[in-house]
């Protein structure tokens, strides 16, 4: 059997999802709402709903993540679900991926947030305690699970590498701006293929990212009646 007919179930499905993610305009128009509570509300109204259904207008900012990383811990699954066997295992240690910052916080020896609940992966204990990187010991990791290579995601490696080797010092909203486009390419060349699958779920984590930045602005703003 073919990789593209192997992957045809998992393209097809997340085909679909990728024509869910939110155009230019849409955000536009969600960033005319300053109210939060308003905006979770017409969030759940667009394809935004999955990431926004456990939120409300009372949710705490911790609660917000936790829920925030929960809903991207799914998406991951589903899509690794979707996936040829042989390259679930691949797929699903993208959920650790972004831990990797709370990860440094708490073997740091920093008191957890109330978000970073359960522990680090061992994979990365282990790396910390041998005085090694921790993005640097994910993407070994990652490599170690492919059941073949695949040079498109050797292309996203790198891609990915350079990203959170720079992260601390680009502007996100810029960097996200950036990737986009790339990832976008990379989706539509490789649909039916790993490549295609971890492009969707990247575009996924930049999507929420943007979200999460306009909940937590809209969370610490006061109602412009007490804030007079």
């Amino acid at each position: 059997m073919s990789r593209t007919v192997a992957f045809a179930y998992a393209g097809a499905r997340v085909q679909g999802r990728y024509g869910q993610l939110l155009s230019e305009n849409q955000w536009e128009r969600l960033a005319r709402i300053p109210d939060f509570g308003l905006f979770v509300q017409t969030a759940r109204d667009t394809a935004l709903r999955p990431w926004v259904v456990n939120l409300d207008a009372h949710t705490e900012p911790h609660a917000l993540e936790a829920s925030l990383r929960a809903q991207f811990r799914l998406r991951v699954r589903a899509v690794a679900h979707w996936a040829p066997a042989p390259w679930r295992p691949a797929l699903r240690w993208i959920e650790v991926l972004p831990e990797l910052s709370a990860a440094v916080h708490l073997l740091g020896g920093k008191p957890a947030y109330p978000w970073m609940a359960g522990e680090p992966a061992t994979v990365l204990t282990r790396a910390w305690g041998e005085g090694r990187g921790l993005a640097t010991a994910w993407f070994e990791h990652w490599r170690s699970l492919w059941p073949a290579a695949d040079p498109a995601l050797e292309r996203l490696t790198r891609l990915g590498q350079h990203v959170l080797k720079h992260a601390q010092h680009e502007d996100a909203g810029a960097t996200a701006t950036r990737l986009r486009p790339v990832l976008r390419r990379l989706f539509r060349s490789h649909t039916r293929a790993p490549a295609g699958l971890v492009a969707y779920l990247a575009l996924s984590w930049l999507e929420l990212m943007a979200l999460r930045g306009a909940l937590l602005r809209r969370r610490f703003t006061l109602p412009t009646e007490l804030a007079a």
